[in-house]
């Protein structure tokens, strides 16, 4: 395992795309005004970061090789390659994030706003499609389908993310959280259903074999971000259907609940980043 260093970029790319849309899951989940602006503009940062840092870690041992400067050669990589470029677009819909951020800032009207998020919401889903593009995927066995497999798994991880973050705000402030967790319940078990679904047809496509092998790096991240979301997926069921459960909700339960489900999806996220940069067996 020795990518560490392409791993942290791709996690804050991941990052920056999980604040944006924790913007938007407070815009959808919350009736209060918030400043989606200020978090898009945060997550715009970080993607932006994180993609040049993923493109200088890509050409730095390269360029070590051939005794020349990263940055010419990281220009050189951009111009010649297919995969340069694709670092660097999902850029250009976050730019158009933050104009969408900028008319929520100043747009009253509710189904003005409601039009707002959705196209947020689309925004977000064409950054994570190019994204995926750019991974190994696009290499792989069935191509298609895996890029559909693909966008699919890192949309639903990443509401997944976003709706818990969502609920940071709320849990700080102390406000009650059942009712909320109780409408929003069977949309995380469909997204929980689908990245589980999505995740492990992305492994078969790589040639990751059921069971998973241990012999390679892949392998061994690939169990090991599988357990993680094993162990989030059963801290939102405790929450579901043992705190939850009437007629007495206990709300410091799912407070801490869902502290401990915060911590490890945020460890979930390093492990995503660490395994997209990590070569397939295949």
């Amino acid at each position: 395992m020795n990518y560490g260093i392409d791993a942290l970029a791709e996690a804050i790319r991941l990052a920056g795309v999980v604040v944006m849309a924790t913007a938007v899951a407070l815009e959808w989940l919350d009736h209060r005004r918030h400043s989606a602006l200020l978090l898009i503009s945060a997550g715009v940062l970080l993607l932006s970061v994180g993609s040049l840092a993923v493109l200088v870690a890509t050409v730095a041992p390269i360029a070590a090789r051939l005794e020349e400067s990263v940055l010419p050669l990281a220009l050189e990589y951009f111009r010649t390659t297919t995969h340069g470029p694709q670092l660097l677009t999902p850029i250009l819909p976050a730019v158009y994030a933050l104009l969408l951020a900028e008319g929520l800032r100043v747009v009253d009207a509710p189904g003005l706003r409601r039009g707002l998020c959705w196209m947020l919401t689309a925004t977000l889903v064409a950054i994570l499609a190019l994204m995926a593009a750019g991974g190994h995927v696009a290499s792989s066995r069935l191509e298609h389908l895996g890029m559909v497999l693909q966008i699919v798994h890192m949309v639903t991880a990443v509401a997944w993310v976003a709706l818990v973050l969502a609920l940071l705000p709320r849990m700080l402030r102390r406000d009650p959280l059942a009712d909320l967790l109780g409408r929003v319940g069977n949309f995380a078990l469909a997204l929980v259903l689908a990245l589980f679904a999505s995740g492990i047809g992305s492994a078969w496509i790589h040639g990751a074999p059921l069971p998973w092998p241990m012999d390679d790096a892949y392998g061994q991240l690939l169990l090991l971000k599988t357990g993680t979301l094993l162990l989030a997926l059963a801290a939102a069921g405790w929450n579901r259907f043992v705190e939850l459960r009437p007629p007495v909700v206990n709300e410091p339960g799912i407070r801490r609940i869902l502290a401990l489900e915060t911590c490890i999806l945020f460890a979930a996220l390093m492990l995503a980043a660490w395994l997209t940069r990590t070569p397939p067996p295949g």
